[in-house]
């Protein structure tokens, strides 16, 4: 299920491949819009993602922060 995907996406990002967590989370989260487990992996990627862009592209950057919102309001909503 969803757990077992954000744990595999966890691994991914500690391994250094953030965009492999992303698309794993995207389908972890399409299952289940509300887990809470990959919410906050999506979290944490996001924010490597975000460290890692330099702020070099305006597009990415304003997408990245408003998954990064969204995310966080999604986690929010929720009981930790």
């Amino acid at each position: 299920g969803a757990d077992k995907l954000a744990a595999r996406a966890q691994a991914k990002l500690d391994g250094g491949k953030p965009l492999e967590a992303i698309h794993l989370l995207d389908i972890a989260l399409g299952a289940e819009p509300s887990n809470v487990t990959a919410l906050k992996v999506k979290q944490a990627t996001l924010g490597k993602l975000l460290a890692e862009s330099g702020g070099q592209n305006l597009s990415e950057t304003m997408w990245l922060k408003s998954e990064m919102t969204a995310t966080e309001a999604a986690l929010g909503a929720k009981p930790a």
